[in-house]
């Protein structure tokens, strides 16, 4: 699997903080340069999640350029009305690249390019990873990961900083019932592409109560580093979760990631 450069920006910090009911917390450090070549990369990638390259010219008018069909009908708004969705958009798009291309786990990608409403969020699960250790049958050893991902990017000082690790805890707590409708939505995604092999890889985990595998679920926060607050981290309390002894918590932090997820956005579109 070849992996996207920007990753390695993406750094697992040697210290772990712990939650109120003795979990540990995995915090990654997004450390971004300023490479045109990586970016570019990253932004055709992260383009594609919205509307494939190869769809584009069909699904806009002739009035209408690229850039301006992506910014204005495709990705959320950078204004009041969709900011929110971009920030959250955008670090749901980071956990799976972290978790495909740095921990080996198949993650589909299936939540935005049939979007109604850029300035909405998709229901269901935000993540759904997996891996399988034999594509011919399937294994008690095989994984699935379904992971909750909250966002705090506003860098206004007078915006006080939310508990978003909680939050996505707290969420997820619904994972276990939107799964089934998530691996569903996904098959039919795959049907629609005639992407018969990854039809198969889903009906697999559709098969758990037949065949069973190592269910994990996650909490993930991203946060931009001004409103990373240890003391509010630490302070989750996960001792109610349902499936309590196979939650994953991590959180990300990078500077000005606002800013960041916005100038993404543009060189994505830019750039088509």
């Amino acid at each position: 699997m070849a992996k996207l450069r920007y990753v390695q920006w993406l750094n697992k910090s040697p210290s772990v903080l712990s939650t109120q009911d003795g979990r540990n917390i995995e915090i990654w450090e997004f450390n971004y340069q300023n490479n045109n070549a990586v970016l570019s990369e990253w932004a055709t990638h992260f383009r594609n999640m919205y509307c494939s390259d190869s769809e584009i010219d069909t699904l806009r008018t002739s009035l209408v350029s690229r850039k301006d069909f992506l910014l204005n009908e495709k990705f959320p708004d950078s204004g009041r009305g969709g900011a929110k969705i971009r920030s959250g958009d955008f670090a749901e798009l980071l956990i799976p690249d972290l978790l495909e291309y740095l921990e080996d786990y198949w993650v589909p990608r299936t939540r935005y390019d049939r979007k109604t409403r850029r300035n909405t969020s998709t229901f269901g699960c935000d993540v759904i990873a997996m891996k399988q250790i034999d594509p011919s049958k399937p294994s008690s050893k095989d994984v699935i990961l379904v992971v909750e991902v909250k966002a705090q990017f506003n860098q206004n000082k007078k915006i006080s900083i939310s508990p978003r690790l909680q939050d996505a805890v707290d969420d997820s707590k619904m994972d276990p019932i939107r799964r089934g409708e998530s691996l569903l939505a996904m098959k039919a995604r795959f049907i629609d592409r005639g992407d018969n092999a990854s039809v198969k890889k889903i009906g697999r985990f559709q098969e758990i109560s037949n065949y069973p595998c190592v269910e994990q679920y996650g909490a993930a926060a991203c946060f931009t580093d001004n409103k990373f607050d240890i003391k509010k981290i630490s302070s989750t309390d996960a001792s109610s979760y349902p499936q309590n002894n196979s939650l994953r918590l991590l959180v990300i932090r990078g500077k000005n990631m606002m800013d960041f997820a916005n100038a993404l956005y543009e060189r994505a579109a830019n750039e088509a």
